[in-house]
């Protein structure tokens, strides 16, 4: 009867020493993982790259681990990784290379990715907080479900998709060239593109563009497909670039529109009609104006601080006296084409009228 016992106790402590292995060795062999690439992270770009390249055929899995303020700067390489429930807070990435790599679940706060190159990289249900990309390319790469949110992307180029509930929340795009992709099904809210380009290969699906400012960017052939939308100026001005051209002696005709609250600031704006339009409380500041005709057009509240007009007219304009027209400069300033009333406003405010020869 002892014998009988004590071999069914010791098949029932060897199944559950199986058992407790089985479920415990994947998230031992993670632990130890993880602790090994910390140490050699903190090694060097060198010591890592080496010993990624050690393991270039093995399938390695970053999983539920958290980075905290770590620099990574030149040359460090990261190929071929999975990413999954990781944390990255108040991180630097400088001069870091990304390719081939998953993210799932992955949040980065509060950090700073400069002059990184991301290429063929799938980022789902991730999540950016108050994260900076200065510099950057961002390549072949997908976004499914991340959150982008009070974030600046400044300079370098975009060639890769949005899609699936991206979310977008309070960011800036700064002197982004968007060459190629895609925006689909995405939300984008107090989005501000400033000095951007768009390239006709970059298209639009069944996305609101209607929170969103363009500044000095050229959006103009943006492809819009299936229920997108433009903010309601905007997508006048796109329709208008995007077709012939209205009969008028100006190569760009804006008569006749309601474009009040408009930035066109730092813009220069040549043989342009704005006849008879609505203009209040549009920044005009710091523009450069060369054959622009603003005759009839409500100019109530307008700013054109700072700004210079070459050959402008702006005969029979209207609530001008609310306008501003800070150092401002009217060059070559004909009688006939502005309200002398008009300019002694201006000039009260500042504004210089100057007489240019032209050279032959």
């Amino acid at each position: 009867m002892k014998n009988k016992f004590k071999i069914t106790l010791i098949v029932i402590l060897g199944f559950s020493t199986i058992a407790v292995s089985y479920f415990l060795t994947p998230s031992i062999n993670q632990y130890f993982l993880n602790k090994k690439i910390k140490e050699n992270l903190n090694l060097g770009p060198s010591e890592w790259n080496a010993w990624r390249k050690s393991n270039q055929f093995e399938e390695l899995s970053i999983k539920g681990i958290s980075f905290s303020k770590l620099k990574l700067t030149h040359d460090y390489e990261f190929r071929n990784l999975s990413f999954r429930d990781v944390t990255f807070e108040a991180c630097i990435f400088d001069d870091t290379f990304f390719e081939n790599l998953n993210f799932s679940n992955v949040r980065f706060n509060n950090c700073t990715i400069d002059d990184a190159s991301f290429e063929v990289c799938l980022f789902k249900n991730c999540t950016f907080e108050s994260t900076n990309f200065l510099r950057c390319q961002i390549l072949s790469c997908t976004f499914n479900q991340c959150q982008l949110r009070n974030s600046l992307i400044e300079g370098g180029l975009i060639e890769s998709e949005f899609s699936n509930k991206t979310k977008f929340k309070t960011v800036k795009f700064n002197w982004v060239l968007f060459d190629w992709g895609k925006f689909d099904h995405c939300e984008l809210n107090d989005i501000k593109f400033n000095n951007s380009i768009f390239h006709p290969n970059i298209k639009a699906s069944f996305t609101n563009f209607e929170d969103v400012k363009f500044h000095q960017t050229d959006l103009f052939e943006l492809q819009l497909n299936e229920q997108a939308k433009l903010n309601n100026k905007w997508q006048t001005l796109y329709d208008l670039f995007n077709s012939k051209p209205r009969r008028s002696n100006y190569l760009f005709n804006l008569s006749n529109m309601n474009l009040s609250g408009m930035d066109f600031s730092d813009s220069f704006i040549r043989s342009t009609d704005f006849s008879s339009s609505n203009l209040s409380n549009c920044n005009f500041g710091n523009c450069k104006f060369m054959a622009v005709k603003f005759s009839n057009a409500n100019l109530d509240r307008a700013n054109f601080n700072s700004a210079e007009f070459d050959e402008a007219q702006f005969t029979g304009s209207k609530n001008w006296t609310t306008a501003k027209f800070d150092d401002s400069v009217f060059i070559n300033l004909d009688s006939s084409e502005a309200p002398t009333e008009l300019v002694e406003h201006a000039k009260s405010q500042g504004a210089k009228t100057i007489s240019v020869i032209p050279e032959f």
